[in-house]
């Protein structure tokens, strides 16, 4: 007779799907706070835990297993067009995690004292970590990727995820600071209720400037160009108060206003450059 311990079962699962979801958000270069992805990770140790409690047969039906899965997803990723992609990732992460400890159990059956089935996923836990923390160090020393950016401006705060392109060298002209450029939604916290409707609701950039500087005279608003392929333009960009990249600040850089989609997957929504 197998006894299954409740309390090892909901901190072995807690475990498992914190590292899930945190893999999936490395690899989708999604942005989850660590408390974020803990509630959800609790929520999915508490299904299986409710499945041996209540002997509800409903509860173990595919289709319940599916909707927690995306329920926790949601929960840690937001309900975003990227969410069902999150899932998808997810759920394939979960299987091939599941398929390397049973093949790993199955080769440690004819050890002697061999590991017990929650020692070898503690092992594959703690491999897990060491293989995120060096993905994760090696992406900040490399250039290029994905990184958190954090705008301080007027006591507000906006945090979002920005592109970092090496070949972005967008400064404004006059001051020669660099430039980061920043879909509008991803700074709006940062401005007076109704700003970023009336910003989008104008087609040119003096106008969206006349706009941006009456509601926030303190950010020292200016027009930079910016030149793409073939076109060109002018984007409103301020002066933040401070401006973090990765936890690291970055004196001097401004933060252009795109009304326009950076992005079309949203795994990010700004464009900044190698300015390390």
């Amino acid at each position: 007779m197998t006894v299954v311990y409740i309390d090892q079962l909901v901190v072995i699962n807690l475990m498992a799907d914190y590292l899930l979801l945190l893999c999936t958000a490395r690899i989708c270069a999604i942005y989850a706070g660590r408390l974020r992805l803990a509630a959800c990770a609790l929520l999915g140790a508490a299904y299986p835990a409710a499945i041996l409690l209540f002997h509800l047969q409903i509860l173990g039906l595919t289709t319940v297993r599916l909707a927690v899965g995306c329920a926790m997803c949601a929960g840690a990723f937001g309900i975003r067009r990227r969410t069902l992609r999150a899932a998808a990732v997810f759920y394939l992460v979960s299987f091939l995690f599941a398929g390397f400890f049973v093949c790993l159990r199955g080769l440690m059956a004819g050890v002697r004292g061999r590991l017990s089935a929650a020692a070898l996923l503690l092992c594959l836990m703690l491999a897990a970590v060491f293989i995120l923390r060096v993905l994760s160090r090696t992406a900040r020393q490399s250039a290029g990727g994905v990184r958190r950016v954090s705008v301080m401006l007027g006591g507000k705060k906006a945090a979002f995820n920005a592109l970092v392109d090496t070949g972005n060298s967008l400064q404004d002209p006059v001051s020669g600071k660099n430039v980061l450029i920043a879909e509008l939604e991803s700074v709006s916290p940062l401005f007076p209720p109704g700003t970023g409707r009336a910003l989008h609701a104008q087609k040119s950039a003096a106008a969206q400037l006349s706009i941006a500087a009456a509601a926030m005279p303190q950010a020292g608003f200016r027009l930079v160009p910016f030149r793409t392929v073939g076109s060109g333009d002018l984007l409103p960009a301020f002066r933040p108060d401070c401006l973090m990249i990765d936890g690291k600040k970055m004196p001097g850089v401004l933060v252009a206003l795109s009304t326009a989609r950076i992005s079309d997957g949203g795994a990010y929504t700004a464009l900044a450059g190698d300015w390390n």
